[in-house]
């Protein structure tokens, strides 16, 4: 299967998301990427994959409680 890289500008148009906020993801490490000659280049398919793994963490710990010691 050929796999097709994109920019993070057509990256964002086809998601439907912001630039800002994909960017953010890019540097927190959370989308993957490939670097082709110092530009960042996508493939929807695993970030797709990558957004739903962020946000299924997320709604894992939403449910979680803390655990105070007691006195």
């Amino acid at each position: 299967m050929l796999m097709q890289y994109i920019s993070l500008e057509v990256l964002a148009v086809t998601l439907g998301l912001p630039n800002q906020y994909l960017r953010n993801l890019v540097n927190g490490g959370h989308i993957p990427f490939l670097d082709v000659n110092g530009r960042k280049r996508f493939c929807v398919k695993r970030v797709r994959d990558a957004l739903e793994n962020l946000e299924n963490n997320s709604e894992n710990l939403k449910g979680e409680t803390k655990c105070v010691p007691e006195n």
